[in-house]
């Protein structure tokens, strides 16, 4: 499985889909086309992740008798955290590479229509697939799950979808990603 070097998020107005790119660390490039219907599955996937890895962290770290949840309010001052943290992290100061990448999936994006994840040791293993065909799997840390759903919330700023995600969890440090109406993440 490839490991994900640079992430792109361009809003397709004509065809109203979110076009994301990514290349790996072997030189190969994936392009995929995301429909609002896509993204509605995505995100929540994302958000979920995110949100068991918080009962992880919680679960290790407490040394206490309780048995007692975290308040919504702590859940999300350590998303925020986390994400701030993963986003201080990311270099951004190269443009997204395209040159000179192989593309084993063809060189049109796909019509992404399947997505399925599969969590072990904090990692999750993201498999994007067409209706029909070949697709693709990743394996993609806490910190890149993070970076994957604030790109996707960026780049939704552009598509008139309505979606109604938790958008509150965006830190300002978003704006360090963005690059007009193209978001690029190393």
């Amino acid at each position: 499985m490839s490991k994900i070097h640079q992430i792109q998020f361009q809003f397709l107005p004509t065809e109203d889909r979110l076009l994301l790119k990514m290349n790996t660390t072997s030189n190969e490039e994936f392009s995929f086309l995301l429909t609002r219907r896509f993204v509605s599955l995505l995100y929540p996937i994302l958000s979920k992740i995110l949100d068991s890895n918080i009962n992880k962290t919680l679960s290790d770290k407490n040394n206490s008798n309780t048995d007692k949840p975290p308040t919504e309010q702590i859940r999300q001052e350590i998303v925020n955290q986390q994400q701030q943290d993963a986003i201080k992290n990311t270099d951004t100061s190269l443009p997204y590479q395209d040159n000179d990448l192989t593309q084993p999936l063809g060189t049109q994006p796909i019509l992404l229509a399947n997505i399925s994840t599969n969590v072990t040791d904090n990692n999750l293993k993201l498999s994007l697939t067409p209706k029909d065909g070949q697709g693709v799997s990743f394996i993609i840390d806490q910190n890149l799950t993070h970076l994957l759903r604030n790109l996707l919330l960026e780049s939704l700023k552009f598509a008139d979808w309505q979606l109604d995600f938790k958008t509150d969890q965006i830190s300002s440090d978003t704006e360090k990603l963005s690059q007009a109406n193209k978001r690029v993440l190393h």
